[in-house]
């Protein structure tokens, strides 16, 4: 799966290098956008603490179903030629594994991304930043679990990455778009790797708003430590996207 993403994040770099060529924008006022969302995630991969290891496959019910509360959205301000974003994206869950070994996994998963952006064509933006990943994990079982002295074994693990992406807005009339974000990170500095891919399609509802309907997928490969502070992730999250977006 690694080796997939690489030839994506490959072309995903070239893609952007090629954009920034393009001819200079020039700049205006400032504008702001406000575009929260929800996303109905599935994930498939591992993950491992310490001298644990389970295997990631979760549906979208499962998350819900599990979901203490989330808070996703970005923020945006951009003058026409530069501008900087913020994408916020915490779910907090508690889950209990019957079927393997009565594990229950209880925590976090966050990361916040902060990036610099360049327009570099009437519909494209190339982009550059850094995304901080927080992951905090209790492991605990009932009965059936070898966990030492049944002490549940807790971790938590922050890391940060750099990352450059583009992003395309590419309208088919004048209320029906498509929008396209991708950006690849990591390449050894605090992940090996991650790919975050998200096209999406926009309808205007209104002079300054948009509904966005889409589908995102964000692959993550990190690991760090040894023996009881081994840290693994290895995981695909995917699903769609609903969101809103205001500009003002």
């Amino acid at each position: 799966m690694a080796g997939l993403f690489r030839r994506w994040s490959r072309l995903a770099v070239a893609l952007a290098a090629s954009l920034a060529l393009a001819g200079p924008a020039r700049a205006g006022d400032w504008e702001f956008i406000v575009n929260p969302y929800v996303m109905a995630p599935s994930s498939n991969g591992k993950f491992g603490v310490g001298p644990f290891e389970t295997q990631i496959s979760t549906s979208a019910a499962a998350v819900f179903r599990n979901l203490n509360w989330g808070v996703m959205g970005g923020l945006e301000a951009n003058n026409g030629v530069w501008g900087v974003n913020l994408d916020i994206n915490y779910m907090n869950v508690d889950v209990t594994d019957d079927d393997v070994r009565r594990l229950s996994v209880n925590g976090h998963q966050a990361a916040y991304t902060g990036t610099l952006l360049r327009r570099v064509h009437e519909n494209a933006w190339v982009y550059a930043g850094l995304r901080l990943s927080d992951m905090g994990v209790a492991l605990g079982c009932n009965q059936a679990c070898p966990l030492p002295g049944g002490t549940p074994v807790r971790r938590g693990k922050q890391w940060v990455e750099a990352l450059a992406g583009f992003r395309a807005d590419l309208p088919f009339n004048d209320r029906l778009a498509m929008v396209m974000t991708a950006d690849v990170g990591g390449f050894g500095f605090g992940s090996e790797i991650s790919v975050n891919a998200w096209p999406q399609l926009a309808l205007r509802t209104g002079r300054n708003s948009r509904a966005l309907l889409g589908y995102r997928l964000i692959y993550v490969k990190h690991e760090s430590g040894e023996g009881a502070s081994r840290f693994e992730y290895d995981a695909l999250t995917f699903g769609p996207t609903l969101g809103v977006e205001f500009r003002f």
